[in-house]
Protein backbone atom coordinates (compact mmCIF):
# COMPACT_ATOMS: atom_id res chain seq x y z
CA UNK A 1 0.00 0.00 0.00
CA UNK A 2 3.35 2.30 1.07
CA UNK A 3 4.22 1.37 -2.40
CA UNK A 4 0.98 2.47 -4.69
CA UNK A 5 0.47 5.29 -2.26
CA UNK A 6 4.43 6.43 -3.02
CA UNK A 7 4.24 5.53 -6.62
CA UNK A 8 0.55 7.85 -6.95
CA UNK A 9 2.14 11.00 -5.34
CA UNK A 10 5.17 10.45 -7.74
CA UNK A 11 2.98 10.23 -10.88
CA UNK A 12 0.68 13.39 -9.90
CA UNK A 13 3.84 15.52 -9.56
CA UNK A 14 5.58 14.40 -12.90
CA UNK A 15 2.00 15.12 -14.69
CA UNK A 16 2.07 18.28 -12.87
CA UNK A 17 5.50 19.31 -13.64
CA UNK A 18 4.66 18.68 -17.10
CA UNK A 19 1.40 20.32 -17.37
CA UNK A 20 2.78 23.21 -16.64
CA UNK A 21 6.41 23.02 -18.21
CA UNK A 22 5.38 25.67 -20.80
CA UNK A 23 2.63 27.93 -18.67
CA UNK A 24 6.02 29.29 -16.43
CA UNK A 25 7.24 30.91 -19.53
CA UNK A 26 4.53 34.07 -18.53
CA UNK A 27 3.90 36.42 -20.95
CA UNK A 28 4.79 39.77 -20.29
CA UNK A 29 0.94 41.08 -19.71
CA UNK A 30 1.10 38.56 -16.74
CA UNK A 31 2.99 40.82 -14.85
CA UNK A 32 0.03 42.54 -12.82
CA UNK A 33 -0.92 38.84 -11.59
CA UNK A 34 3.06 38.61 -10.64
CA UNK A 35 2.94 41.71 -8.74
CA UNK A 36 -0.29 40.87 -7.22
CA UNK A 37 0.90 37.59 -5.65
CA UNK A 38 4.49 38.27 -5.10
CA UNK A 39 3.07 40.92 -2.52
CA UNK A 40 1.03 38.37 -0.88
CA UNK A 41 4.08 36.09 -0.36
CA UNK A 42 6.23 38.46 0.59
CA UNK A 43 4.46 41.29 2.18
CA UNK A 44 7.05 43.04 4.42
CA UNK A 45 8.45 44.19 0.83
CA UNK A 46 5.08 45.02 -0.93
CA UNK A 47 6.54 48.69 -1.96
CA UNK A 48 9.74 47.06 -3.40
CA UNK A 49 8.53 44.28 -5.24
CA UNK A 50 6.24 46.80 -7.65
CA UNK A 51 9.33 48.48 -8.58
CA UNK A 52 11.37 44.72 -9.13
CA UNK A 53 9.27 43.35 -11.20
CA UNK A 54 8.06 47.06 -13.36
CA UNK A 55 11.86 47.28 -14.12
CA UNK A 56 12.04 43.73 -14.61
CA UNK A 57 9.49 43.79 -17.49
CA UNK A 58 9.74 47.54 -18.90
CA UNK A 59 13.12 48.93 -18.06
CA UNK A 60 15.58 46.13 -17.83
CA UNK A 61 19.18 48.71 -17.96
CA UNK A 62 17.49 49.79 -14.53
CA UNK A 63 16.39 46.29 -13.21
CA UNK A 64 20.11 45.73 -13.73
CA UNK A 65 21.52 48.49 -12.14
CA UNK A 66 18.79 48.08 -9.03
CA UNK A 67 18.84 44.63 -8.69
CA UNK A 68 22.30 43.31 -9.60
CA UNK A 69 21.73 41.08 -6.82
CA UNK A 70 19.48 39.19 -8.67
CA UNK A 71 21.16 38.82 -11.84
CA UNK A 72 24.86 37.64 -10.12
CA UNK A 73 23.54 35.25 -7.33
CA UNK A 74 20.17 34.14 -8.44
CA UNK A 75 21.05 34.86 -12.50
CA UNK A 76 17.68 36.60 -12.71
CA UNK A 77 18.40 37.92 -15.95
CA UNK A 78 15.38 39.86 -17.90
CA UNK A 79 14.26 38.58 -21.63
CA UNK A 80 15.78 35.06 -20.68
CA UNK A 81 14.66 34.46 -17.17
CA UNK A 82 10.54 34.17 -16.58
CA UNK A 83 8.40 36.15 -14.17
CA UNK A 84 8.46 33.06 -12.25
CA UNK A 85 12.25 32.65 -12.23
CA UNK A 86 12.06 36.26 -10.82
CA UNK A 87 9.09 35.62 -8.24
CA UNK A 88 11.43 32.42 -6.94
CA UNK A 89 14.31 34.29 -6.67
CA UNK A 90 13.04 37.59 -4.74
CA UNK A 91 11.76 35.17 -2.10
CA UNK A 92 15.34 33.25 -1.73
CA UNK A 93 16.90 36.65 -2.54
CA UNK A 94 14.96 37.32 1.21
CA UNK A 95 15.07 34.19 2.61
CA UNK A 96 11.77 33.62 2.33
CA UNK A 97 11.94 30.47 0.17
CA UNK A 98 13.44 26.37 0.45
CA UNK A 99 15.28 24.83 -2.64
CA UNK A 100 15.91 21.38 -1.71
CA UNK A 101 17.01 18.90 -4.55
CA UNK A 102 14.72 16.48 -6.18
CA UNK A 103 16.79 13.48 -4.26
CA UNK A 104 15.82 15.33 -1.03
CA UNK A 105 17.67 16.58 1.93
CA UNK A 106 21.88 16.75 2.49
CA UNK A 107 21.28 16.79 6.07
CA UNK A 108 18.40 15.19 8.28
CA UNK A 109 15.54 17.89 9.75
CA UNK A 110 16.87 20.56 7.78
CA UNK A 111 13.31 21.12 5.87
CA UNK A 112 12.02 21.58 9.05
CA UNK A 113 14.80 23.70 10.24
CA UNK A 114 13.85 26.13 7.19
CA UNK A 115 10.41 26.08 7.44
CA UNK A 116 11.16 27.47 11.57
CA UNK A 117 13.48 29.84 10.61
CA UNK A 118 10.82 31.27 7.56
CA UNK A 119 7.89 31.31 9.94
CA UNK A 120 10.17 32.35 12.82
CA UNK A 121 8.31 30.39 15.14
CA UNK A 122 8.01 26.67 16.10
CA UNK A 123 6.20 23.95 14.34
CA UNK A 124 4.52 21.08 15.73
CA UNK A 125 6.18 18.22 13.22
CA UNK A 126 4.58 15.60 15.09
CA UNK A 127 3.53 13.29 11.66
CA UNK A 128 6.79 14.32 10.73
CA UNK A 129 9.36 13.04 13.52
CA UNK A 130 6.88 10.18 13.49
CA UNK A 131 7.12 9.49 9.53
CA UNK A 132 11.08 9.89 9.91
CA UNK A 133 11.72 7.68 13.41
CA UNK A 134 9.08 4.48 10.86
CA UNK A 135 11.62 5.48 7.99
CA UNK A 136 15.47 5.02 9.07
CA UNK A 137 16.23 2.12 6.91
CA UNK A 138 14.68 4.21 3.89
CA UNK A 139 17.02 5.35 1.66
CA UNK A 140 16.47 9.42 2.43
CA UNK A 141 18.25 10.53 -1.13
CA UNK A 142 16.14 8.01 -3.15
CA UNK A 143 13.73 10.69 -4.39
CA UNK A 144 10.49 9.52 -3.39
CA UNK A 145 11.31 9.69 0.53
CA UNK A 146 11.48 13.67 -0.14
CA UNK A 147 7.71 13.44 -1.49
CA UNK A 148 6.38 11.20 1.61
CA UNK A 149 8.08 13.90 3.70
CA UNK A 150 6.29 16.30 1.91
CA UNK A 151 3.49 15.06 2.97
CA UNK A 152 3.50 14.76 6.46
CA UNK A 153 5.39 18.48 6.57
CA UNK A 154 2.12 19.30 5.30
CA UNK A 155 0.34 17.52 7.12
CA UNK A 156 1.39 19.46 10.39
CA UNK A 157 1.33 22.47 8.88
CA UNK A 158 -1.76 22.08 7.40
CA UNK A 159 -3.22 21.48 11.36
CA UNK A 160 -1.52 24.78 11.95
CA UNK A 161 -3.16 26.75 8.86
CA UNK A 162 -0.88 26.71 6.84
CA UNK A 163 0.57 24.92 3.83
CA UNK A 164 3.77 24.40 1.63
CA UNK A 165 3.29 26.39 -1.71
CA UNK A 166 5.60 24.95 -4.43
CA UNK A 167 6.63 26.61 -7.06
CA UNK A 168 6.35 25.55 -10.61
CA UNK A 169 9.93 26.20 -11.81
CA UNK A 170 12.04 24.11 -14.52
CA UNK A 171 14.27 23.13 -12.60
CA UNK A 172 15.99 19.99 -11.15
CA UNK A 173 14.50 20.41 -7.56
CA UNK A 174 11.67 21.74 -5.32
CA UNK A 175 11.34 25.24 -4.45
CA UNK A 176 9.07 26.02 -2.16
CA UNK A 177 7.99 28.81 0.44
CA UNK A 178 5.29 28.34 3.39
CA UNK A 179 1.91 30.60 3.18
CA UNK A 180 -1.26 30.35 5.17
CA UNK A 181 -4.03 28.16 3.40
CA UNK A 182 -6.37 31.45 3.06
CA UNK A 183 -3.34 33.15 1.13
CA UNK A 184 -2.65 30.05 -0.96
CA UNK A 185 -6.52 30.12 -2.06
CA UNK A 186 -6.20 34.24 -3.01
CA UNK A 187 -3.09 32.79 -4.86
CA UNK A 188 -5.31 29.93 -6.78
CA UNK A 189 -7.75 32.39 -7.98
CA UNK A 190 -5.19 34.87 -9.23
CA UNK A 191 -3.41 32.58 -11.38
CA UNK A 192 -3.27 28.74 -10.84
CA UNK A 193 -0.42 27.92 -12.74
CA UNK A 194 1.94 29.57 -10.41
CA UNK A 195 2.12 27.63 -7.11
CA UNK A 196 1.67 23.95 -6.24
Amino acid sequence: MKKIITILIMAFTVSLCLSFKNSSKSPINDKDDFIKIAKILYPEYADDIENCFQLFVDNTSKFEENYSELINDFYITPGESTLIDLLYAYGDSKNKVVYIDWRGEENKGEIEEYITDILNTEVDFSETENFRSKSKDLDQRDGEFILELFNKINEDLNKEGMTLAFFNIEWDAYGFTIISLENFAKIKTIKKDILN
